[in-house]
């Protein structure tokens, strides 16, 4: 059986760090597109919702090659 490498210190930064642009560029979306549209919370929650769809995604590429 093949060991898998473990990941680094920075490799664990960088998948926090691209998680949380995910979170906060989706929430960033929808809080813009509710400004435009006076579509308070809708856009806002679907942002959020679609933000964590790709960190999740993301965490799950990025951690892939460790399992």
């Amino acid at each position: 059986m093949e060991d898998k490498p473990s990941p680094s210190v920075f490799t664990l930064v960088g998948m926090g760090v691209s998680i949380a642009l995910c979170i906060a560029v989706g929430l960033a979306l929808g809080v813009w597109l509710d400004d435009v549209t006076h579509l308070s919370p809708l856009f806002s929650l679907l942002g959020l919702l679609v933000g964590i769809v790709f960190a999740v995604t993301t965490a799950y590429v990025q951690i892939k090659k460790f399992l």
